[in-house]
């Protein structure tokens, strides 16, 4: 009955959202009437994959969309602006010119997603592994990327990933949210061809011996792993890099990394975490207090309260080098004035909600990612509304 109620609470408060206006002017452009799973842009071109495995151009321009074939599975582009697609047979094709497309390789297995490295080389992350120059990379068995958190028994091949990104320093991320179990974050760096797994330094050593210290101890104990510079607690990638929940990661010009990590199990949780390299592979990390709370009665404490606000991806904008975060209460830009931050309001579309999540009890995120193509115009892709792209006054939802 206490659960009932709890969810009678979040159903209020959600579609109560969405009876509200947009924040701007929102245009409908009705296209296949479909939902989609990812998008690259490409100029003013936006490919896109439906929830069918359809691949879809929209022209930004025309708002004109075109189908331009079927069972595709993964998409990217190269520094060359060339689009690179997987289809469900494990070939995968790069687009030379004039439409025409040059097949560059065939997978074993059902592939995830696709990425290039650096100098535009084949990246395929498949049930089978990571395949990188024409080989294919494993994990050991105990690896979280054959199991979500809260699962006894492991994955005969790799689990899709929920959050995928791709570093300066070419490690590529591995982001499982496993909801009301928390998740796990785990890396593959390219160079070394070696997998790393996100974790405490504190449960590296429980690992190994059951028992659990405090810092001072573990820096003495691990001095190779962790130490203390001025104020800052350092510790070597990846220790400090135990990352649950994940929404989504940015990296802005300077090497920092920014995470947004959130859950709705009956209540919200959530945190903006940046991550500094303060010498040669030791980060130290800092929790950006921008997400709004509900004060209980009598403090005065930021922070102290139930959280109200349902974080979602996070993204860095190379035209005007900031951050931004979305919630159900919007976009916004992240301001920082030495160790202070604070935030500004972008727009707040309003969007469907769904209920339901596969490992908590609420609402699943409503809007996937976003990425921006100039100072001021925005691409986002919303769970049940196709689409979105701001230009900085209205904003259009291609369905």
């Amino acid at each position: 009955m206490k659960n009932l109620f709890y969810l009678l609470i979040l159903a209020f408060q959600f579609s109560f959202a969405q009876t509200s206006n947009d924040s701007i002017t929102a245009i409908q452009i009705k296209t296949f009437g479909a939902n989609y799973k990812d998008f690259i842009v490409i100029e003013k071109d936006v490919f896109a994959i439906t929830k069918g495995d359809s691949l879809i151009k929209i022209n930004l321009n025309q708002d004109k969309a075109f189908l331009l074939m079927k069972n595709v599975r993964a998409i990217t582009k190269d520094s060359k602006k060339r689009l690179l697609f997987a289809k469900n047979d494990g070939s995968v094709f790069r687009f030379i010119n004039d439409g025409k497309s040059k097949k560059i390789a065939q997978i074993v297995g059902k592939i995830f997603n696709i990425l290039v490295d650096k100098h535009d080389k084949l990246i395929v992350i498949s049930e089978n592994g990571v395949v990188y120059k024409n080989k294919y990379y494993l994990p050991e068995k105990n690896s979280s990327m054959f199991r979500k958190a809260g699962l006894i028994k492991a994955n005969k091949t790799l689990i899709p990933v929920d959050v995928l990104f791709l570093d300066h320093k070419e490690r590529i991320w591995f982001g499982y949210d496993a909801g009301e179990w928390g998740g796990d974050v785990c890396f593959f760096d390219i160079k070394k061809t070696i997998f790393l797994e996100g974790e405490s330094l504190e449960s590296f050593h429980y690992k190994k011996h059951e028992t659990s210290l405090y810092d001072k101890d573990l820096i003495k104990l691990y001095p190779d792993k962790m130490k203390v510079l001025g104020n800052d607690m350092l510790s070597v990638f990846p220790h400090s890099f135990y990352i649950s929940n994940i929404k989504g990661i940015a990296e802005d010009k300077n090497g920092n990394f920014y995470t947004a990590e959130s859950n709705m199990h009956f209540f919200m949780s959530g945190s903006i975490t940046k991550y500094s390299e303060i010498q040669e592979n030791y980060y130290k990390y800092d929790e950006i207090k921008l997400l709004d709370y509900e004060k209980s009665p009598n403090q005065d404490i930021k922070n102290s309260g139930n959280l109200t606000e349902y974080l979602g991806p996070i993204q860095y904008n190379s035209f005007n080098d900031y951050v931004y975060y979305y919630t159900n209460k919007g976009f916004f830009k992240i301001l920082q004035n030495g160790e202070i931050y604070s935030k500004e309001f972008i727009f707040k579309p309003v969007i469907l909600w769904k209920f339901g999540l596969a490992d908590a009890v609420g609402y699943q995120m409503n809007v996937k990612k976003f990425e921006f193509i100039s100072e001021n115009e925005m691409l986002f892709l919303t769970s049940s509304n196709g689409i979105g792209f701001y230009d900085g006054k209205t904003v259009k939802y291609y369905q």
